[in-house]
């Protein structure tokens, strides 16, 4: 946040895999986890 606060999120990660590699990868969260905390001083 641009006042120096801070956020932690838990996210999970769904990926599709083609081979080695990503080819396609979404992420999902709980919004309410978007409150900001005061930064430490």
């Amino acid at each position: 946040w641009q006042d120096g606060s801070r956020t932690v999120m838990e996210e999970l990660a769904w990926q599709r895999w083609d081979g080695e590699r990503i080819a396609e990868e979404t992420f999902f969260y709980d919004p309410a986890q978007r409150v900001p905390k005061p930064a430490e001083a």
